[in-house]
C-alpha cells in the first residue's frame, strides 16, 4: 500500500496543505485533513492477511467518502482485526467514530494510531480537534452529540481544552505548516481567553495561507460559545 504524494513509505502519511478544510463553520465543522486515500500498486495487492487488511481498508476508505460511516466503520474493524498495526485504519476509524458522536472511541482509537506512528502529526491534530469539540459541545450546552454525558462542568470543559492545547503542540511541532493546527489552537486560546496568543496564532495562520474572511468567522464563532459569566479561572 502506498500513500498519494509519498511513494517512498508503503505506510507513510500524507502531507497537509495550508489551508485545507474549514469550508463550512458549523460548531462541530469538519475540520479535519482529506481522508486518506490508499492506492494499490499491482506489486503490492498480495495474499495473506495483509493483503486482505489493505482491501478492506480501502473499502473503509470508501464508504468514509460516502459518508456511509458505520459501513466504514465495520471495514476498518475487518482491516485491523486482520492487520493490529494498520496505523491509518485505526486512524480513520477514529475519524469515523467522532463524526458519528462516539468521542470517547475516536479518542481511544487516535491514542492507538499515535502508538503506533508516534511522528504522525494528523493523529495529534485530530486527537485535539477531538478535544476540543468535546469542549466546545459542553459551552452549547446542546446534550446531545459530542461531549454529551462526558463533560460536567466548566472545569471539565477547561481540561479537555488543554488536553487539545497539547496535541494540537505536538502537531505543531511535527509540523510547523499545518495551518489547520494553527486555527484549532486559535479556538483553544479564545475559549480559554487568551487573547494575545490566539492573534499570534490566527496570524502563522494567515502566513500560511488561511484564508482571512474565514478565520474573522471562527473567531467570531468561537467567541459566542462563550456566556456572559465566561471561562475565567
Amino acid at each position: 500500500m502506498r500513500w498519494p504524494g509519498n511513494e517512498a513509505s508503503a505506510r507513510s502519511w500524507p502531507s497537509s496543505r495550508p489551508g485545507e478544510g474549514l469550508a463550512g463553520l458549523s460548531i462541530i465543522m469538519r475540520l479535519s485533513t482529506i481522508v486518506m486515500l490508499a492506492v494499490f500498486t499491482a506489486a503490492m495487492v498480495g495474499c495473506g492477511e495483509s493483503g486482505q487488511a489493505e482491501e478492506h481498508f480501502n473499502a473503509g476508505v470508501g464508504f468514509q467518502e460516502e459518508g456511509k460511516l458505520q459501513e466504514a466503520i465495520a471495514e476498518y474493524d475487518e482491516a485491523i482485526r486482520l492487520d493490529p498495526e494498520l496505523a491509518p485504519a485505526y486512524f480513520n476509524r477514529g475519524k469515523a467514530f467522532r463524526d458519528i458522536g462516539q468521542s470517547q472511541s475516536a479518542i481511544e482509537d487516535l491514542d492507538e494510531s499515535i502508538r503506533l506512528g508516534p511522528e504522525n502529526h494528523l493523529a495529534y491534530y485530530e486527537r485535539g480537534f477531538t478535544h476540543l469539540l468535546q469542549s466546545e459541545a459542553y459551552f452549547t450546552g446542546r446534550g446531545t452529540g459530542l461531549g454529551s454525558g462526558e463533560i460536567g462542568d466548566e472545569g471539565q470543559a477547561k481540561d479537555r481544552l488543554r488536553e487539545a492545547m497539547r496535541d494540537v503542540d505536538e502537531a505543531i511541532r511535527l509540523n510547523p505548516e499545518h495551518a489547520n493546527a494553527y486555527i484549532a489552537r486559535v479556538r483553544i486560546h479564545t475559549l480559554l481567553r487568551m487573547e494575545a496568543e490566539a492573534q499570534r496564532d490566527a496570524a502563522q495562520a494567515i502566513a500560511l495561507g488561511y484564508h482571512l474572511d474565514h478565520l474573522r468567522e471562527i473567531i467570531a464563532q468561537t467567541k459566542a460559545l462563550l456566556d456572559e459569566e465566561g471561562t475565567e479561572d
